[in-house]
């Protein structure tokens, strides 16, 4: 989900060098850094309310 937004090359990179391949089973280890108590969690740097709100409607195209 985070590619999603964070769309950018070096972000991919991030995401890959970050994401182990064995047997063709992808192991992640975003947890490491971006788990619920981590340094660098979700919820601290994008301040997000449980449950999620977006902050303007949704519209269907």
């Amino acid at each position: 989900m985070c590619l999603s937004c964070h769309n950018t090359e070096p972000a991919a990179g991030h995401a890959a060098i970050n994401t182990f391949q064995a047997s063709g089973t992808a192991n992640e280890t975003c947890q490491v850094c971006h788990g619920e108590k981590a340094e660098f969690s979700v919820e601290k740097a994008h301040d997000i309310s449980s449950p999620y709100v977006p902050p303007y409607p949704r519209t269907e195209l």
